[in-house]
Order: structure tokens, then C-alpha cells, then sequence
């Protein structure tokens, strides 16, 4: 495929920014999706299409994907088509949204987070209201910080009016602010004082929250990016920021997508945003890259405010991995591993990497394996290639265990592999019509202490298929 175009005090101290699981419904199909046969799903535009290939323009750009890597493609029920139309969405008119997120810090849950976008009339103007609302939760459920924040654009997206409020239990402010006449006079209340204040407003001076929404439906965008100047409404401040984008592969509540990256530099400080091709956000990185939101089920989040229990309590979603068309899920113990994709289609699917201890699990998906397959025979086959691939091969132990309704063989092998010992942990399972191998491995002198997350991995480990019951195929 080819692309085309090129936490609540921490959050105080460090933020200056914004603010599926399911894609938006829609009356009619006002655009054209192109799912792929892994699971993917492009929704844009075609502009071009021939025997050999799909083009189709969406707001991450342009990108040709080859007939034989596509499943189905949705046509667009849309009336006519614009010939000069190059935007998906018009600027001057915005869709809107309702998002609920929860937020983690370093991996943990700390809080939810609900961002909207609504057509609005403020004393006779009609424009849009973006709001979002930010709440960090102590361990004991109570309150820590409550952050409110909304922004009004006419129009004609000219900046007009932002309101701010902080409150947490022994501490709130609010400070709200109007463009009047290229000048921006903002009001403030912080302990019980009032303060007033004016100053000039630049034309081209635009607010966070409408300008995420205006490049997100942005089709073409310079390869050079876009520099923007930014009334940050958090700090009350005015920002150079500089907007670039990329489209990335990314884990996206734990699986794999596309999504377009915009990065937003602001001096030595950065932060990304990513979007699907709804023009949902997905993931935003909220005080930098260890406090992020992830966009997750809207009545969830409403229960987990509520302080109740809700079905995804026990499952991170920024460690979780999923993938559906192989029918299997598992999650890493914490940040310190990453999720690698292969370059090449093959039997490896996923890997998880740890630097730091030098560790990696690799998940391997054997397709068409024929129905009266055992684990056993998996393997034999899998541990003669390993004997084949290293020196002074051994076996350490095989033992059968149950794995979700299935049997599965786990095993534990050494080896020299070009100079370095290799200790693996491996677990065998067979599905209905593929057989499934991890293979957790570390060097000799360090598996000791990477044993337990790498035991974690494979137990975390599960088919998400129906069983069939042994002996029944």
C-alpha cells in the first residue's frame, strides 16, 4: 500500500490541549469504506479504481490498496458528487459529536473524560460549541480534580468566547473570556478574588478544540505541515503551534488500525492525537505521552462516573491486545512492552518486545491445519524447526493443560541460538481450523527475572472462537 501526501496537578502543570468504540451510525452511506480482509477498513472517497487497485482520499490523505488485499467495498448512497470536491466534510460546517473516554497515567485508569461538538446559538450568533470535561478520580473513587472546558466559534470558525473551570475539594477557579472588537477580555475567579483583563486578539488566532476539528476533516494537507497560532484557554496564553500528520499502523483499544497521527509541537513540548477515519478521536495524549485518553463505550464511562461497576473495570485498555480475524486476544503486564507488527505476511502475527529484558513473546497463527489436527503434532513440528534453528537444542519438559475449553501442550526448551543461550517458554493450542503457538523467550542469564511477565503473557493469552469440545470436530 502506498501513502499518499504527507494526570489532576500534572495535568494543570503540563497540558495545552483538546478536548469509537463503535463508528458513528449513519442515516444514509455518505461514504465510500473499503474493508480489507485483515479487519481494516478505509472510509473516504474512491477516486480511482481499476483491476489491480482501490484509491480512495480520506481525512488521513490518499492511499492505494491492492484488489487482492480487499474483502468488500461499501458504495456511498450520496446523491452527486462534487467534481472539485477534494474535502470530505466542508470546513465551514462541522458533524456533530458526543465522545467518552476513560483516562490512564502510566497505564492506570484515573479518570474519564467526555468531549462534544453541537451547533449552537450564543446571544444571537449561530456557530459551534466544542466542550470538553476532564475528571481524575483518587484510588478511593472520590474526586481529585474536575476540568471543564468550552470553546464557541461562529460561522464563519472566527473565535468568540471560551469558559474554563477547575474544581477540585478544597480548590476552584473559573475564567471565561469574549472576543470583542480584536480584543480579547477575559474574566477570572480564583479564590473567592476577581480579576479582569484585555488584549489584542490576531484575526488568524485560533482555538484548540475547533482547530483539532478542522484538520481531522482536512483531506489534502501540506507534507510540511501547517504552523497555527493558538489562544491555548487552559493557561490563558497565546502558542505557536506547529500541526503535522502521518498514517500509522496503531493499537487502537486493543487492536490494530489506521489511524492518522497528528502531532502538535509547541517548542520542546509534543503531543499526538490520533483519528480514525470517521474523524473520531481515538487516542489523545493529554500531559504527554505517560497520560493519555482512550476513547471507550459511552454508557461505561457514564456508569464508571456514577462509581459503578461497569464490564471493562478489569480490562486496560492501553495494554490489551485483540486480533479478529485470527480469533485471539492477550495482554502485555505493563507499558515496558510494545506490540510489533510484522513487516511480511506469514504465520508470525504479533510480537511483544521488552528492551529492557531483553524478552520477546511471539504469536504464531498456523492457518488450514486440517480438522483432525492434535497440539501434539503442532508440537513436534514446532520444536523440530527450533532444534534446526539453534545448538545444543533440549526440551526441558511437555505437559498437557486445559486452554478455554481446549486442550493445549506447554513446554520449556534451551538452546544456543547464534551465540546466545536461549531459554523459551511455549504454549501450543489448536482452534477449530488453526493452531496457535507462543513462544516467550529471554536470554539464559536474565529469563529468571523476566519468567513472571512472560508467564503473565501466556496466561493473559485467549481464543476468542467457540470451543469444540475434544473429540468433536
Amino acid at each position: 500500500m502506498r501513502f499518499v501526501s504527507g494526570l489532576g496537578l500534572i495535568l494543570l502543570l503540563t497540558c495545552w490541549g483538546v478536548a469509537q468504540d463503535a463508528a458513528p451510525e449513519k442515516k444514509d452511506q455518505q461514504y465510500d469504506v473499503v474493508k480489507l480482509k485483515n479487519g481494516h477498513e478505509f472510509v473516504g472517497r474512491i477516486t480511482e479504481e481499476n483491476r489491480k487497485y482501490v484509491s480512495i482520499l480520506f481525512r488521513g490523505g490518499e492511499i492505494q490498496i491492492p484488489k487482492r488485499r480487499i474483502k468488500e467495498i461499501v458504495r456511498a448512497t450520496r446523491k452527486e458528487v462534487e467534481k472539485a470536491a477534494t474535502e470530505v466534510l466542508s470546513l465551514g460546517r462541522f458533524e456533530e459529536r458526543h465522545e467518552s473516554f476513560y483516562v490512564y497515567y502510566r497505564g492506570h485508569r484515573v479518570g474519564w473524560r467526555e468531549t462534544s461538538l453541537k451547533k449552537h446559538n450564543m446571544d444571537g450568533q449561530l456557530g459551534f460549541l466544542f466542550t470538553e470535561r476532564t475528571v481524575f478520580l483518587k484510588k478511593d473513587g472520590q474526586l481529585d480534580l474536575d476540568m471543564r472546558l468550552e470553546e464557541f466559534i461562529d460561522k464563519d470558525l472566527h473565535p468568540k468566547f471560551f469558559r474554563v473551570s477547575e474544581v477540585s475539594p478544597d480548590w476552584s477557579s473559573l475564567t471565561s473570556g469574549h472576543v470583542r472588537s480584536g480584543h480579547l477580555v477575559i474574566h477570572s475567579v480564583e479564590g473567592g478574588k476577581e480579576s479582569d483583563s484585555e488584549i489584542l486578539f490576531d484575526p488568524k488566532t485560533e482555538f484548540m478544540l475547533p482547530l483539532l476539528r478542522r484538520l481531522a476533516d482536512t483531506t489534502h494537507f501540506p507534507d510540511k505541515g501547517e504552523v497555527v497560532k493558538v489562544f491555548d484557554s487552559l493557561r490563558s496564553r497565546f502558542i505557536r503551534v506547529h500541526a503535522t500528520r502521518t498514517l500509522r499502523k496503531e493499537l487502537v483499544a486493543g487492536r490494530h488500525q489506521f489511524v492518522t497521527v497528528w502531532r502538535f509541537d509547541e517548542g520542546d513540548r509534543a503531543r499526538e492525537i490520533w483519528v480514525d477515519g470517521y474523524g473520531g478521536v481515538v487516542r489523545e495524549e493529554l500531559g504527554g505521552r505517560h497520560m493519555v485518553a482512550l476513547r471507550a463505550d459511552p454508557d461505561n464511562v457514564a456508569a464508571y462516573a456514577k462509581g459503578e461497576p461497569v464490564d471493562d473495570d478489569t480490562v486496560d485498555l492501553s495494554l490489551a491486545y485483540e486480533n479478529v480475524p485470527s480469533g485471539y486476544r492477550l495482554a502485555r503486564p505493563n507499558l515496558t512492552w510494545s506490540f510489533e507488527l510484522p513487516e511480511d505476511d506469514g504465520a508470525l502475527s504479533v510480537s511483544l518486545l521488552n528492551p529492557t529484558q531483553q524478552a520477546s513473546v511471539d504469536v504464531i497463527v498456523i492457518d488450514r491445519i486440517g480438522q483432525s489436527t492434535e497440539p501434539e503434532t503442532i508440537a513436534m513440528d514446532l520444536l523440530r524447526k527450533m532444534e534446526m534453528k539453534s545448538r545444543d537444542f533440549q526440551v526441558l519438559y511437555q505437559k498437557p493443560q486445559t486452554l478455554g475449553g481446549r486442550t493445549a501442550i506447554r513446554f520449556e526448551a534451551e538452546g544456543d541460538h547464534k551465540g546466545n543461550v536461549l531459554r523459551t517458554l511455549g504454549q501450543i493450542s489448536v482452534g477449530k481450523d488453526r493452531a496457535y503457538a507462543l513462544l516467550a523467550s529471554a536470554p539464559l542469564e536474565r529469563f529468571d527475572a523476566a519468567r513472571k511477565q512472560l508467564e503473565l503473557i501466556l496466561q493473559s493469552f485467549e481464543l476468542t472462537t467457540p470451543a469444540v469440545p475434544d473429540g468433536v470436530q
